[in-house]
């Protein structure tokens, strides 16, 4: 009598098997993929199985529930992933493709080394330079609510040393305010954004010499013109015959 291969099904879709005997077949059924398991020692495997059949699957977005060597064709960049799993972690690794359709695949990292490795776009704090290297290189600081300002800050060891304020609201002005080592602050400038009027809080100067405000020099040239007055008096009477 010819010997009949039972093959099992698991209970739940989209669950690997679990209690497979050694050489034990089992079918899950999942929409995508349907997938062939075998029971084996635990020598070979502490979850006594072994996917021995697993369809790609094909789709932008990552599947669910994979399971080991599980391959997924992430359609929308080119790249084909497989689900790797060793001791401590399991993730997507880049088995061949990559979004340039042909080109050199590029490496895939695990989340600890991205972590150390790429800014997170949330926030981050980066320990070297960042060089912006374009035709038109630009720095946009773009506040997304009425509250709270956009700002450039130095500091030292976390310590403030300038602040550079770039508006809160749609009426705030441009400001630079310093600190002193106690923190201290003073606004150093202040751009008024309506007018553009700028004003420093203490008088500005060019190579150690004052910069002549325009009230001083106003001031200079009335004296000026009162003292022309009185020396053209003083001709005057010079001139008169004794």
């Amino acid at each position: 009598m010819a010997q009949v291969v039972q093959i099992k099904r698991t209970s739940t879709i989209d669950q690997a098997p679990t209690g497979l005997a050694p050489g034990e077949l089992a079918v899950e059924m999942s929409s995508n993929p349907v997938r062939l398991w075998v029971g084996v020692p635990a020598a070979v495997d502490p979850a006594l199985r072994k996917l021995i059949s697993s369809n790609v699957i094909i789709s932008d977005t990552p599947p669910t529930l994979p399971a080991p060597g599980q391959l997924w064709w992430e359609s929308d960049a080119g790249i084909l992933w497989i689900w790797y799993a060793d001791a401590d972690s399991s993730q997507w690794v880049q088995a061949a493709g990559s979004s340039g359709g042909g080109a050199t695949p590029v490496d895939a990292y695990t989340k600890v080394e991205s972590d150390g490795l790429f800014v997170n776009v949330a926030g981050d704090t980066m320990t070297g330079n960042l060089t912006l290297a374009s035709l038109s290189p630009g720095l946009y600081l773009n506040k997304t609510d009425t509250t709270g300002n956009a700002y450039i800050a130095g500091t030292d060891n976390l310590a403030f040393r300038w602040l550079m304020e770039l508006g809160g609201t749609v009426t705030s002005d441009f400001s630079i305010t310093r600190y002193d080592d106690l923190g201290v602050q003073t606004r150093a400038l202040t751009i008024a954004r309506a007018t553009g009027v700028a004003d420093f809080s203490v008088q500005p100067t060019v190579n150690g010499v004052p910069i002549v405000m325009l009230a001083e020099l106003q001031d200079a040239l009335q004296q000026i013109a009162e003292m022309r007055d009185k020396i053209e008096a003083l001709e005057t009477r010079l001139a008169q015959p004794k």
